[in-house]
């Protein structure tokens, strides 16, 4: 698994790969609630 994180002001986006899977994740900060997951 490889996750890469970007930290914005209000948001954190997160690349994950699985597999052959890859997941970019935008929480929001500080209450790391997810906000989006978009799988490509």
């Amino acid at each position: 698994e490889d996750v890469k994180y970007v930290k914005g002001k209000r948001k954190i986006m997160v690349k994950a790969k699985r597999g052959r899977d890859k997941y970019k994740i935008d929480l929001n900060y500080p209450s790391y609630q997810v906000t989006k997951i978009k799988k490509h």
